[in-house]
């Protein structure tokens, strides 16, 4: 998988190349007879009063670029210097209380088999009063069965089942939704795991190893029945759906489902 990866060199001169995705050509038109040059960081395209240009070949960008992504930028016209002070990122973490208030939203599943006497167990979540677990735990099932509450129910019908990416979703009754962001942390940054193994409620902790458009990547250790399980970020927000278990001689990872899959499903 490929990991995403952000590049960012500064030149203190007056000029500073690269902020997120450079597109050049003349095809954006010329200034001083320069190539114009469109900048984006991330989804955002980046407008300064001076555009960026190519000048001997060299892509070429305003300082005062940096200011909008958040940097701190002096200017000392006497001794023609400046001084960047890039922010610092500070990294949420959660304590044990918080975990576990959060782990009481966390839930077991059941999905029904051939065999009458077993039935496949797993762990999930709710979102809008949505159930959310991995189809390989129900979704080939004739029914579904939760306890929310301290109440039994048998779900026989699904709101959406995405085998491709391993999602299951289901109207329940009770139960609180837990909060969701889109916003992936950084490779390194801490996460946290919270699902079932067995009869047991486990809750780990992990960093994200690797990102891409479909698994996030992270240490946080689940087990068999942790299916389904919900991936917090460090400010204790959804950003994915445990699903796999993969064995390396390096360690063992979990992989999981982002988020946003199952936020465009459960529209």
């Amino acid at each position: 998988m490929a990991m995403k990866r952000k590049l960012f060199l500064l030149s203190l001169l007056l000029f500073v190349f690269g902020a997120g995705v450079v597109t050049a050509g003349s095809i954006n038109g010329n200034y001083n007879g320069n190539p114009i040059v469109r900048l984006f960081a991330g989804d955002k395209e980046l407008k300064p009063d001076v555009p960026a240009q190519i000048i001997d070949g060299r892509t070429m960008v305003p300082l005062y670029v940096l200011q909008d992504l958040g940097a701190t930028v002096k200017w000392d016209a006497k001794n023609y210097r400046v001084d960047v002070e890039m922010p610092v990122r500070t990294v949420p973490v959660l304590i044990q209380s918080q975990l576990d208030e959060l782990s009481k939203y966390v839930y077991k599943v059941y999905g029904s088999t051939d065999d009458p006497s077993y039935m496949n167990l797993g762990s999930g979540f709710i979102i809008d009063g949505t159930f959310i677990t991995n189809y390989h735990v129900a979704g080939e099932s004739e029914y579904a069965r939760v306890e929310i509450d301290g109440m039994p129910q048998i779900i026989r019908s699904f709101k959406f089942a995405d085998k491709d990416n391993d999602l299951l979703g289901f109207k329940v009754t009770g139960g609180k939704s837990l909060p969701v962001s889109t916003e992936i942390p950084q490779v390194g940054d801490p996460v946290y795991a919270i699902g079932f193994a067995g009869d047991e409620l486990t809750i780990t902790e992990g960093v994200i190893q690797l990102i891409d458009d479909e698994d996030i990547v992270h240490t946080a250790q689940t087990a068999p029945g942790g299916s389904g399980s919900v991936l917090l970020s460090g400010d204790g927000k959804v950003i994915g759906v445990n699903k796999e278990i993969m064995h390396y001689e390096t360690g063992t990872v979990t992989f999981a489902t982002p988020i946003k899959y199952v936020l465009d499903l459960n529209q």
